[in-house]
């Protein structure tokens, strides 16, 4: 499997001398969307159980509801 490199510049912060970094980059959208991810919940059948995940199963219908609720 092929290793995806990226860099950016970033700024390197301590909010005390003890303290552990606190580190602020900029990296485009794109970039972002093939290295970071949300483990997503899934749905297994018959008995409709769900995985542990972070982020809920797409629902469709409640999108169409977000979407006109931000149009008006």
């Amino acid at each position: 499997m092929k290793t995806l490199d990226f860099e950016y510049d970033a700024v390197i912060l301590h909010q005390t001398e003890t303290s552990k970094p606190i580190v602020l980059f900029g990296a485009p959208a794109m970039d972002i969307e093939i290295w970071a991810g949300v483990p997503q919940k899934k749905t297994f059948q018959p008995d409709g159980a769900e995985s542990s995940g972070f982020q809920r199963v797409e629902n469709r219908a409640r999108l169409e509801q977000i979407r006109r609720f931000y149009l008006e």
